[in-house]
């Protein structure tokens, strides 16, 4: 059985047999889309609602991005309307749990099997004023056309109905769907599209005659948290900066490889782990190893945990892993102290930007040269897994170059700052 499940696996990673079934799955939601356009209700009185639908509806905020996004909407429209309830659309069971733990009324919408009509009639029983979707990088089909597909049908329909409706901030890769931009182009003219980074919006307006927006993503309005758990780690910091010492997040995991690459994922770890090592080895550099995102086989941990124990045994006093996963504004809070992080996560190098400290990137979806642009930050701080694996001591020597300019790189990022927090702020601005 273990060989057969290996061959299945296989064949639906290699033989198109996954692009397949997803391309099915999509049409298929786009037909019933295109119906309901045609046969929408009206929409009963409004009742002081906000629906958030996520990136992640299974898992919510396992994904520290995730949670950033969700933190900072919940925020914002807790601030316009104190008295409304948020709620956050989910598949049920264990999501709802998260949910609550997040003060998120949870709504079971979005279950395996249910159609479109399903979520959209659930929907508008609770007579949302407002609606949600959270882009990042889950609406351009890069991933499934068919989850896209399905929310911004959701999106759009209750626009028709009457709900103020926003697409937050979202990216695209140069695989940005042919069935995503069939929505896009018939999608409900009310519907506030943003895009997060101006390639991403170059992509956008190149493939679609949807209007929209440029804004920055909607995470830079995550507020910072000091605790504890942060305090602690900010002690680590100072004793390594007291010692001469630049201090690095360093952030990376399995999806910087392709679904039909993964194999080379053992690769890719023992080449940072070289990166590394060469880094330590000059004596006045410490690097902190910073878990964004814990999501089953796209767990950072099953990159940063190896890597660990590689090197803890002859780098324990300047290398730290820590027990324990640190929240979205943890982690914002924590970005403020370090001199510079490499980050293979979008929302890590968010938050670090955010927190005012220049990051390095190693990109993946082609997503983060527009981030930098946006920014108005040095696009050649940006690498990729492939870069790593194919010269590990090249990679090296620029992140020795990117360290020596971090004074630059810095007060680079404290001068971009006031404009992107206001562009941020966007993501919610009226049409007209």
């Amino acid at each position: 059985m273990p060989i057969i499940r290996s061959f299945i696996k296989f064949a639906w990673r290699h033989f198109g047999l996954r692009t397949r079934y997803l391309q099915w799955k999509g049409q298929k939601l786009v037909n019933e889309w295109e119906y309901l356009v045609d046969n929408a209700p009206d929409r009963a009185d409004a009742d002081r609602r906000v629906l958030i639908i996520p990136s992640d509806p299974v898992l919510i905020s396992r994904s520290t991005g995730d949670q950033a996004m969700i933190d900072a909407i919940k925020a914002e429209w807790t601030r316009r309307m104190p008295d409304a309830k948020v709620y956050v659309a989910t598949v049920g069971g264990d999501a709802d749990l998260a949910a609550g733990k997040l003060g998120l009324e949870p709504l079971p919408i979005l279950q395996d099997g249910s159609t479109i009509t399903d979520s959209y009639t659930a929907s508008l029983a609770i007579r949302p004023d407002v609606v949600i979707l959270m882009g990042a990088d889950g609406v351009d089909g890069s991933y499934d056309p068919s989850f896209s597909v399905r929310n911004l049908a959701l999106v759009d329909l209750l626009s028709r109905s009457g709900a103020e409706a926003y697409i937050t901030g979202f990216s695209v890769s140069r695989d940005f769907h042919p069935l995503v931009t069939t929505v896009f182009d018939r999608i409900d003219e009310n519907v506030a599209v943003n895009l997060r980074d101006p390639v991403s919006f170059a992509r956008f307006t190149d493939a679609s005659d949807c209007s929209a927006r440029e804004v920055a993503d909607v995470a830079f309005l995550l507020k910072p948290q000091e605790n504890r758990s942060v305090g602690r780690l900010n002690k680590w910091i100072d004793e390594q900066r007291s010692l001469g010492r630049t201090v690095l997040g360093l952030n990376f995991h399995p999806l910087l490889l392709e679904l039909d690459h993964r194999s080379a994922l053992t690769d890719l770890i023992e080449a940072m782990a070289e990166v590394v090592e060469g880094l330590l080895k000059t004596g006045d550099i410490a690097i902190l190893l910073i878990d964004h995102d814990e999501r089953g086989s796209s767990s950072d941990a099953l990159c940063l945990r190896p890597l660990y124990e590689m090197l803890t045994s002859r780098f324990s006093q300047r290398l730290l892993y820590p027990e324990g996963r640190l929240s979205a504004p943890e982690i914002k809070a924590l970005s403020s102290q370090l001199d510079g992080v490499i980050s293979g996560r979008m929302h890590l190098m968010i938050a670090s930007i955010g927190a005012a400290t220049p990051t390095f990137g190693i990109d993946y979806k082609d997503k983060m040269e527009g981030l930098l642009q946006l920014c108005e930050l040095d696009c050649d701080n940006l690498a990729s897994a492939e870069t790593v694996l194919a010269d590990p001591n090249d990679f090296r020597e620029r992140i020795m170059a990117w360290i020596a300019d971090l004074e630059a790189q810095r007060s680079k990022v404290v001068a971009a700052l006031p404009s992107i927090r206001k562009s941020a702020l966007k993501n919610f601005a009226p049409l007209k």
